[in-house]
């Protein structure tokens, strides 16, 4: 099976704008021949701690039955996550939705946003495991990858992952932590679709934006600074080694899909992590994840409801116009 993975340049907070760049690459890969064609976290929108970013979330609703029918015109698959709004929950989601031509389609949402990700989306599920039409299908998102507990949910389960990422990087704006910890977690994010694999025997396919998207510091909110993307698209066998070019440059990379696995490689299930981390950048993890979560109940919430109110009037008034 012939597979398309993105690594894609996102124009930051324009959902109009990444819908037709996808419709492009959709329409690209089915002209070359793939069967799915992948694209990366938050690909309608980007990421940066910006609350410009929530009007964009509202324009989500209805997104999947575009999908599906991108899919269903183009004959593809498709994998991409994007930024959901639930209007009867009041709610937000970062949800990793798979779309097929006969209009099967499965769903993950994001089990934990990531740092600063908590301020505009909550905690999702823990369904990452699907039987799907090209067989049993993992789905995980940056930092997903990095936990134990996602390997524990599909070790001897799938016969291979699909994976997207927008993993921010940090910027010297960010004081002395993000200097510290830059290149390690640069690091984490290249390492840890490979390690997927090498650990779970079996192919992982993971799509990346590429560039910078403007964010708040760390320091100061306020203050925007250009948050570089750490991750890469790429594929990977069965054994973590890859198999496919990589990029520097906006575009597809095909791989092709067997369904050869390996054993695997044991892991101690006691530990929370797969990978290494800096005590710093774990504590970071914790710590970002309650204040910013705490934001998103007290604040994001609230503000999410009023974009939503806001929009439903403008429509009424304007089916009272016509």
């Amino acid at each position: 099976m012939k597979i398309a993975i993105t690594n894609m340049k996102a124009i930051y907070n324009n959902v109009e704008a990444n819908k037709k760049m996808i419709k492009e690459y959709v329409y690209e890969a089915s002209q070359n021949g793939a069967e799915l064609i992948l694209f990366p976290e938050f690909c309608l929108t980007g990421f940066g701690l910006d609350k410009c970013l929530l009007p964009s979330i509202i324009e989500s609703v209805g997104i999947r039955q575009w999908f599906a029918d991108l899919s269903s015109m183009e004959g593809i698959a498709i994998g991409a996550s994007f930024l959901e709004y639930i209007p009867e929950e009041n709610e937000s989601y970062n949800t990793y939705g798979l779309f097929f031509s006969d209009r099967a389609s499965f769903f993950h949402r994001k089990d934990i946003p990531t740092g600063l990700e908590n301020f505009c989306y909550r905690q999702g599920d823990e369904e990452m495991v699907f039987d799907t039409p090209f067989g049993t299908i993992g789905i995980a998102m940056c930092w997903e990858q990095l936990r134990t507990v996602t390997v524990k949910r599909m070790k001897g389960k799938v016969d291979f992952v699909i994976a997207g990422s927008c993993w921010w990087g940090f910027s010297e704006e960010d004081g002395v932590a993000g200097t510290l910890l830059k290149e390690a977690n640069s690091k984490l994010a290249k390492d840890a679709p490979a390690k997927m694999a090498e650990i779970l025997g079996v192919p992982v396919f993971h799509s990346s934006h590429i560039g910078s998207f403007p964010s708040g510091s760390l320091t100061e909110f306020e203050k925007v600074v250009q948050r570089p993307i750490e991750s890469e698209s790429v594929a990977y066998n069965a054994y973590g080694k890859a198999i496919c070019a990589k990029k520097s440059e906006q575009g597809i990379i095909y791989a092709e899909f067997d369904d050869s696995k390996s054993k695997g490689k044991e892991i101690d299930v006691n530990q929370d992590w797969l990978c290494d981390i800096p005590e710093l950048l774990v504590k970071g993890f914790y710590t970002l994840n309650d204040r910013f979560s705490d934001f998103y109940q007290s604040v994001t919430r609230n503000k999410l409801k009023e974009l939503w109110s806001k929009m439903n009037g403008r429509k009424s008034d304007k089916g009272r116009k016509e």
